[in-house]
């Protein structure tokens, strides 16, 4: 995904209602501050200019702010969606520009967290699938299957004896 391609996804999502389904009035601030900062610092870079080196707290909490959503929320697919291109935009301005450690840090956590949720969504699917399969199943067993113990011992010839295997067992 090209630069423009990512700053369209980020901004629809910011500009869609359902940002407000994950982010308080102060983080929706902290994150459009942070877009719009971010882009003014790229823009600078690639006009060849040199960006100020100003204060990055702001896009630390912005971070960390959807580190504890993302932690703690249902994700949708927009959500995802946001949240990749606006980590790959983050990730892209902090490897040319700051080399921040703790930023590096945040994006990855944020990655793992998305990565982790499909793997996550998946496995419940499988197993929603094989559940359905094993009741259907379960009830087609037939009739052979159920035999009584005690129609088993009576299909035994007389005079022969089950091993006592405790014996064994206890070696």
């Amino acid at each position: 995904m090209d630069l423009n391609e990512t700053r369209k996804a980020i901004e629809v999502f910011l500009n869609s209602p359902e940002k407000h389904d994950y982010f308080s009035s102060q983080v929706v601030g902290q994150v459009e501050y942070c877009y719009e900062f971010i882009n003014k610092q790229i823009n600078l870079l690639i006009e060849d200019k040199d960006p100020e080196d100003t204060d990055f707290k702001q896009v630390k909490r912005a971070l960390s702010s959807i580190k504890k959503i993302t932690l703690y929320s249902p994700l949708s697919h927009s959500f995802i969606s946001f949240l990749t291109n606006f980590s790959e935009l983050v990730r892209n301005w902090n490897d040319n520009f700051k080399q921040d450690k703790e930023i590096q840090t945040e994006l990855v956590i944020i990655t793992r967290i998305i990565k982790q949720h499909f793997s996550i969504l998946e496995a419940s699917d499988i197993l929603k699938n094989l559940c359905s399969k094993l009741k259907d199943f379960k009830e087609w067993l037939p009739p052979a299957f159920n035999i009584s113990s005690h129609y088993i011992d009576l299909l035994k010839p007389d005079g022969i004896e089950e091993p006592d295997l405790s014996e064994e067992c206890k070696e």
